[in-house]
């Protein structure tokens, strides 16, 4: 019975006798080598006026040799394939085995880009993509101007003239403010970009905007974050830095962050990516050369600063005694006029020196920002980013040792910032007013002596518990985890359950933080005063 076949190039439905079963043959129509199904199975094909053909109808493939024996031909797919293949290119299949080779089985049942195609397709992707988004590099630059000049100039007032402490600490505040808003927009910007990019989402330009302040915040995170990251083993700051920001940048644009801070979870995502995290360091390393050259020729010439740099200055006095000569005023240089001239010019002349190497340096930064994105992209199975979590799952080691210390940091200011419960707000400002009066009374060490343990107590007791016992059963640094206080039944804790809770922490606090440890070795993930309590320390988990 003849076999109907479609010709994949003129598209001709041509009918191929019975005896052309399993061969290869060419179309005469247009010679695009087709497969004719073997055994006896037929293949249907829909008929239409015109396109049937009897080409192959009753033809003797003995004496027209249809079959094409010169060129070898994959029986699978009938794709060409070279005379030494035995895997085809194009459909995997071993042709000596009749089975689909492991690596290529693999490489289809994967989900997801190859992770190969990352170090392929990173300098080429990123490049093209600074160059689509150059607006960002060009506001990374001018950004940057701002803050260094900025920085530049309290640096200066800071040295020369800040001689009182209310101006110490003013300058030395605009100092420190200044210095993290560099750092703190490369943060912001880079969690767009890596954010877009692991989504395939495109960047819309125009919707990131500059926000002064929030840029210091993400400063200070920047800054703190290898520490905590190293925590205990903080010496290893610098290589974290270094080293393993591209893998924690990926991690803080999850829904759950806490890998990024946490040395063994963050480590260990490092360890499983090495090979994509090294490449990223090394693109890096060669985008910012000419970037480093530039500023060590103008830290050579001008210095670190140019407003206390000689040059600068010579320059900048040379062209305001020109000037006052030339309008007919006496240039004393302790004059006022001459001061404001001078310092007008000094400032103007700091721009020119520091835009340069900033705008030039907007371009790799936005480019290692797309990288890190795209190595997110290509390695998000390895990458273990958390994204989902089960409500009332157990709450792990390392996510309540950061909520805790953020909790240390802020339950001195408990009486300002908790508000859940109006008794325990009145108590502690009456702790506040009797503290501050008897500072005066009986003296600071007397007082500190009196009142200093009563305070200290009170403001833990008011942030631990007034805070987990309320609606939201959590504390602030725990809720920035995502993470609760709840009663073992799941219902939440009174005031006095949550009082018995706050004095048997004490005891783990007591055992030297080892009852703390108890999470990391138990099943259930609870430390010694959540069994004393019979409470527990869950996600809040996604619903």
């Amino acid at each position: 019975m003849p076999v109907k076949v479609r010709c994949r190039g003129c598209e001709k439905v041509l009918n191929a006798p019975d005896k052309a079963r399993g061969k290869v043959v060419k179309c005469p129509k247009c010679g695009t080598k087709l497969k004719v199904p073997g055994g006896k199975q037929k293949v249907e094909a829909p008929a239409s006026s015109g396109d049937s053909a009897e080409f192959l109808a009753g033809m003797n493939l003995d004496s027209l040799s249809l079959e094409d024996r010169h060129q070898k031909v994959c029986p699978y797919c009938a794709s060409e394939m070279d005379e030494e293949d035995v895997i085809c290119p194009s459909c995997g299949m071993n042709t000596q085995t009749g089975r689909m080779d492991a690596k290529i089985a693999k490489k289809k049942a994967r989900r997801g880009p190859d992770p190969n195609e990352f170090y392929r397709k990173a300098w080429k992707d990123s490049w093209k993509f600074v160059f689509e988004q150059k607006g960002l590099a060009i506001r990374t630059g001018m950004y940057w101007t701002i803050y260094s000049v900025l920085n530049a100039l309290s640096v200066f007032f800071l040295v020369k003239y800040a001689t009182q402490i209310p101006l110490l600490v003013f300058w030395g505040s605009m100092t420190f403010i200044t210095m993290m808003g560099i750092p703190g927009w490369w943060l912001f910007l880079a969690l767009k970009i890596v954010d877009k990019s692991v989504h395939r989402e495109k960047i819309q330009a125009d919707r990131i905007h500059f926000d002064f302040f929030q840029s210091v915040a993400l400063g200070l995170r920047m800054v703190i974050w290898p520490v905590v990251a190293t925590f205990p083993f903080v010496f290893l700051a610098p290589f974290a830095l270094g080293l393993m920001l591209p893998v924690a940048l990926v991690h803080m644009t999850a829904k759950y962050t806490y890998r990024a801070w946490i040395f063994w979870e963050i480590g260990r995502v490092f360890l499983k990516n090495l090979g994509p995290s090294l490449y990223v360091v090394i693109l890096g390393f060669v985008v910012n050369l000419p970037v480093a050259a530039l500023g060590f020729g103008i830290a050579y010439f001008v210095g670190g600063n140019a407003f206390q740099s000689e040059p600068v200055n010579d320059l900048t006095g040379r062209i305001v005694t020109w000037v006052m000569e030339l309008a007919g005023e006496n240039p004393n240089p302790e004059g006022f006029i001459f001061w404001i001239a001078h310092s007008t010019l000094t400032f103007l002349a700091a721009i020119i020196v520091t835009a340069p190497l900033m705008f030039l340096a907007g371009f790799p930064a936005v480019f290692i920002m797309r990288v890190i994105g795209l190595m997110g992209m290509y390695n998000s199975r390895n990458l273990d980013l958390v994204n989902k979590i089960h409500v009332n799952t157990p709450a792990t080691l390392g996510v309540r040792m950061l909520a805790f210390m953020v909790d240390m940091l802020l339950s001195p200011l408990a009486t300002f910032i908790v508000t859940a419960e109006k008794k325990a707000i009145i108590v502690g400002q009456l702790i506040n007013v009797a503290f501050i009066a008897n500072m005066y009374y009986l003296g600071k060490e007397t007082a500190g002596m009196i009142f200093g343990p009563i305070w200290i107590i009170y403001s833990w007791w008011m942030y631990f518990v007034v805070q987990e016992s309320s609606n939201m059963r959590t504390t602030i640094g725990k809720d920035g985890f995502g993470v609760i206080v709840q009663c073992e039944d799941g219902k939440k804790m009174t005031l006095m359950q949550g009082t018995r809770r706050f004095f048997a922490s004490l005891v783990t606090v007591a055992t030297g933080f080892i009852g703390f440890l108890m999470v990391a070795v138990t099943p259930d993930k609870k430390a010694l005063h959540d069994r004393l309590s019979k409470t527990v320390v869950v996600w809040r988990g996604d619903k």
